[in-house]
C-alpha cells in the first residue's frame, strides 16, 4: 500500500485559516491553500513546513477544483485530504471520487486541535506589545463581518478603561488594571479606532499586531476577549473553545436594535469588559457575558 500523505486543504475566513494553519505546522503536515495571497502569507506564517497555493476564481473555492485536482495529482502516495470549511470538505470529497482518478482519503476536521497556554509565547509576544501584568491586553476576535469593527470595540474598551481607572483601589482591594486593545491589522475599522484614540492621547490604547489573526500567538497572550458577534444568532466564532479552556472570559455580543439592522452596544459592552478584568471576576472567569 503506497504511503498516506496527509494535505490540509486551507481557504477563508482567516479565524478558521487560521486554526487550520496551526493545526498542520504543529503536525508538521502540509496544505494546499486555496485563496488569496493574503491568505497563503497568514499559512506560512504558522510554520507549515510546505505549501502549495492557487487562486480562488471569483473567491469561490468550488471554482478551483481543477486547479486543486492538477495540484494533488503531482502528490506523491496516497493523499488524505482534510476539509477545514463546508467549501474544502465538498471540494475533497469531489476530488477523491474515482471516476477523477484520484484515489484520496477524506477527513473532516470538525474540532480544533488543543492549544496550549504557554507561558513562554505569552511572556514573548506581551513583551512585543509592550503589556505588563499590571495590564490586560484584550483580543478582538477576528472576523471579516461589518459588525466586528474595530472602531466600537475601541470605544467600548476605552470606556472600561476610564470606568476601572477612576474606580477607587479600595473598592477591590488592588489598583486598577490598564486595558488595552490588540486587533489585527486588516481588522474593519482599525484606523477609525487609531485616529479616535489618538485624537485623544491615548494612541496607547490600540495595538495592531498579524499576532491577533494567529490564535497560536494571540490566545495565550491575552487575558480576555471582545466578540462582536456578528449577531446574537450567529455561530460561535471557531476560537471560542480555546478561549473556553485557558479560562479567558469572552465578552460580547452586545447589540441594539436600528432601522439598518443590529448595531453594537459599547455601553454595555464596556460595563461587561470592566466587570471581566476586575479582580472580583476573576473566581468565574468563563462566565457568560
Amino acid at each position: 500500500m503506497p504511503p498516506l500523505t496527509r494535505w490540509h486543504l486551507i481557504d477563508g475566513p482567516a479565524p478558521l485559516a487560521a486554526v487550520a494553519a496551526h493545526a498542520a505546522a504543529a503536525a508538521g503536515e502540509p496544505a494546499l491553500v486555496i485563496g488569496s495571497r493574503r491568505l497563503a502569507a497568514l499559512v506560512q506564517a504558522a510554520g507549515v513546513p510546505h505549501a502549495r497555493w492557487i487562486s480562488a476564481p471569483l473567491g469561490r473555492t468550488a471554482l478551483a477544483r481543477f486547479a486543486a485536482a492538477a495540484a494533488i495529482r503531482r502528490i506523491r502516495g496516497l493523499p488524505e485530504l482534510v476539509g477545514w470549511s463546508p467549501a474544502t470538505i465538498a471540494l475533497a470529497r469531489a476530488l477523491a471520487r474515482p471516476a477523477r482518478g484520484l484515489h484520496a482519503a477524506v477527513r473532516d476536521a470538525a474540532q480544533a486541535p488543543p492549544l496550549t497556554d504557554d507561558p513562554a509565547t505569552r511572556a514573548a509576544v506581551r513583551q512585543r506589545w509592550g503589556v505588563d501584568d499590571a495590564t490586560a491586553a484584550i483580543l478582538l476576535l477576528p472576523t471579516a463581518h461589518p459588525l466586528t469593527d474595530a472602531y466600537d470595540a475601541a470605544l467600548a474598551l476605552g470606556l472600561a478603561d476610564e470606568a476601572i481607572r477612576s474606580a477607587s483601589p479600595s473598592d477591590s482591594g488592588v489598583a486598577p488594571r490598564h486595558l488595552r486593545l490588540v486587533v489585527a491589522p486588516a481588522q474593519p475599522g482599525r484606523l477609525h479606532a487609531h485616529r479616535l484614540w489618538q485624537d485623544f492621547g491615548r494612541a496607547e490604547l490600540l495595538i495592531a499586531d498579524p499576532a491577533a489573526a494567529m490564535p497560536w500567538q494571540a490566545l495565550p497572550a491575552c487575558d480576555a476577549a471582545i466578540d462582536l458577534g456578528p449577531t446574537p444568532d450567529s455561530p460561535p466564532h471557531p476560537w471560542r473553545p480555546w478561549l473556553d479552556a485557558m479560562h479567558r472570559p469572552i465578552v460580547g455580543p452586545a447589540h441594539l436594535p436600528s432601522r439598518t439592522g443590529p448595531v453594537v452596544d459599547a455601553r454595555t459592552l464596556a460595563g461587561r469588559l470592566a466587570a471581566a478584568v476586575t479582580p472580583s471576576a476573576a473566581s468565574s472567569p468563563a462566565a457568560p457575558a
